[in-house]
């Protein structure tokens, strides 16, 4: 790691004579010519331009080189001081696993250091020396964002500036970085000199964020066909609005339902249509449907039983007019899932959706998919009850909402079911408060997505044994905002971007992130609040021990009115009287739940 390329003047380490002379050899040999000179001159001067061997002379010539020998001890500790620093410098980089980058603009010179490039596989530093160099490795699609963050610097608007691009690695994947610089040498409202700053690895932010996006898109998906089951009266209307509302979320070419119909021969049937690309799709049945054999997905998943997931169509055999249509439709990946059979007709039915590009889909979707699938096929056998249909597609919610938040508690195994335990909580103490069931489905689904928020936040600070500083508290505090914005999108039918982003407000405006007083918190966050402090004292944590009961029930009565609902502290205190509580391993909301 070559630290010393940032800056050439930092350092006095050089290679060869020429590096010498520049350094404190040069320095030094430069002192001893010019005073040598200056005492032999200026004697010479003196005694008339007569040669002189004078003791001043050599008095003078004597103190030049004591004098020069002094100085090149200085400049030589000092080098050493550099080379120290430079060494600590390289461990501290090392340690993060950050790169750091130096541009000077004069000279359009780019240096880059080791470290942060280790997951590329080619060495940064040496590949990267100006700014089409730093372009040709940078993908094509990110460059614009990368010129747009960098305009405002360049410009002399700015001091800094950050931007996530992806970058080249050797195998010829991708992989996104985070830059970050502000101007190293320039005056103020002009353009700079030159600019620095560091660069890092956040491929695996941003993959999380995208699965997390696109679960939030399935999550969505199937709000949506919930809402649009209360405007239907038949399954065929709900067939279509399935298939609608499904392509539409997903930006899908195309979302079909089929049927397997028996007589007179056993073919699928398509019933129900949705996306821009169906109508292409459709004609090819030309009346007649499709066989169940051969290698398509939907006849695999007919046969099977399973889930069929196929994320890169181009990597799989084309011999099917199926599969042939999909990749004219300009269709990557697909998902097709097959109905429970409906136990009066014996009919089999299956649900495909498709994705424009290839790895559209994650676990955690297609397990909301799945429950979706399964709801439609059990809501054949009882349409006419409705709400059975709706806590079914409720519990599919929840049961994504669930994945979604083991993905977030993943990346800190010390609160492992910390979510899912408040979310219960909770629900126990607002029906301990009578409220409806409607409102304890909402507290308990805002419940189990409260924190996360906290995908945003490093693991390492999420796990850190000791106490937080005040950055990484700072990072922290930001989860409920985080969270409100990943939920906010979606229409629950219920507040839980609220309860997301209030559940670190206090009644006394104490709280974060906005400082809400009294009632301007929802109730319903009011009620998470408080289950969550419960929780989280009752429950061991990288930094301390779980607290004594004792300790969680006095910190509700200090908070009571204060920080905390008056209402919802004598519901939880009456909840925590009655329930039998395991030190360290949180609430049993199973038997709290049985008080009446």
């Amino acid at each position: 790691m070559r630290v010393c390329a940032m800056s050439p003047r930092l350092s006095f380490v050089r290679s060869g004579w020429r590096g010498r002379l520049a350094g404190p050899e040069g320095v030094v040999l430069l002192y001893l010519l010019l005073g040598g000179l200056w005492i032999a001159l200026s004697d010479w001067a003196l005694d008339g331009g007569a040669a002189s061997s004078s003791v001043q002379t050599v008095k003078g010539l004597a103190f030049v080189l004591v004098t020069g020998c002094a100085l090149y001890a200085l400049l030589w500790i000092g080098e050493r001081r550099e080379r120290t620093l430079l060494a600590r410098l390289r461990e501290t980089a090392d340690a993060t696993r950050d790169g750091f980058w130096h541009w000077d603009l004069t000279r359009d010179a780019f240096s880059v250091t080791e470290g942060g490039d280790k997951d590329l596989g080619w060495d940064a530093a040496q590949s990267i020396h100006d700014r089409a160099s730093w372009r040709a490795v940078v993908h094509p699609d990110d460059w614009p964002a990368v010129e747009a963050a960098l305009a405002p610097a360049l410009a002399g608007e700015s001091d800094h500036f950050a931007v996530d691009h992806r970058v080249r690695a050797l195998d010829g994947g991708w992989i996104w970085y985070r830059l970050k610089g502000r101007v190293a040498e320039g005056e103020p409202g002009r353009a700079p000199r030159e600019l620095a700053g560091t660069y890092y690895n956040v491929d695996q932010l941003k993959r999380t964020e995208a699965a997390l996006r696109r679960a939030n898109r399935a999550l969505e998906a199937v709000a949506r066909v919930n809402r649009a089951r209360s405007s239907v009266r038949d399954a065929d209307g709900l067939f279509a609005a399935v298939c609608e509302k499904l392509a539409d979320t997903m930006d899908s070419p195309f979302v079909w339902i089929g049927a397997v119909v028996e007589a007179p021969v056993k073919r699928l049937w398509p019933i129900a249509s949705g996306g821009p690309a169906r109508r292409r799709f459709l004609g090819l049945s030309a009346g007649r449907g499709w066989g169940l054999d051969g290698d398509a997905p939907a006849g695999r998943a007919l046969r099977d039983g399973a889930l069929q997931m196929v994320q890169d169509l181009r990597a799989q055999p084309a011999r099917s007019d199926w599969a042939k249509a999909l990749a004219a439709a300009g269709v990557r990946a697909s998902i097709t899932i097959p109905f429970d059979p409906v136990r009066e007709t014996g009919m089999r039915y299956v649900l495909q959706i498709t994705a424009p590009e290839a790895e559209a889909f994650t676990s955690a979707e297609a397990d909301t998919y799945r429950a979706l699938a399964a709801d439609l096929g059990r809501a054949l056998e009882a349409f006419e009850t409705a709400s059975d249909y709706e806590r079914r597609l409720k519990r599919a919610l929840h049961g994504a909402v669930e994945a979604l938040a083991v993905t977030v508690e993943k990346r800190d195994p010390y609160t492992a079911g910390h979510q899912s335990r408040v979310a219960e909580l909770a629900a126990a103490i607002a029906r301990e408060m009578r409220l409806s069931e409607d409102r304890i489905e909402a507290i308990r689904l805002g419940g189990s997505m409260h924190d996360i928020g906290k995908i945003g936040v490093p693991s390492e600070i999420l796990s850190k044994p000791g106490r937080l500083d005040e950055h990484e508290m700072a990072l922290v505090k930001r989860h409920p905002r985080v969270g409100y914005d990943i939920v906010k999108p979606i229409d629950f039918g219920w507040p839980i971007a609220d309860i997301v982003h209030q559940h670190h407000e206090r009644i006394d405006g104490g709280g974060y992130p906005q400082g809400l007083k009294g009632d301007r918190i929802a109730l319903e966050a009011r009620i998470v609040a408080v289950a969550d402090v419960v929780e989280s004292m009752a429950t061991h944590r990288p930094y301390r021990a779980a607290r004594p009961m004792q300790d969680v029930e006095q910190e509700l009565i200090d908070g009571r009115g204060a920080k905390y609902d008056k209402a919802v502290v004598d519901a939880a205190r009456a909840i925590l009287a009655r329930t039998a509580i395991e030190p360290g391993v949180g609430v049993p909301i199973s038997a709290a739940s049985n008080g009446d």
